[in-house]
């Protein structure tokens, strides 16, 4: 696993950008489970959320 990768983990984990607010689903097969609120990182550009299930999403790449 490369460094940056390692830190995008980290901050994914407890994430300090701008909420956001919408309706975000759980990216795991199977998983139903979602949350109205995501956190964007623009260091990373990274939109990130964590539904009820613990599962963590994300969309890397993204800008607002």
């Amino acid at each position: 696993m490369n460094v940056y990768r390692q830190i995008a983990q980290r901050e994914l984990q407890n994430p300090k950008g701008n909420e956001v607010s919408g309706t975000f689903f759980c990216q795991e097969q199977g998983c139903d489970s979602a949350t109205n609120e995501a956190r964007y990182l623009p260091e990373l550009k990274v939109l990130t959320w964590k539904p009820d299930c613990g599962h963590i999403g994300t969309i890397e790449g993204y800008t607002l």
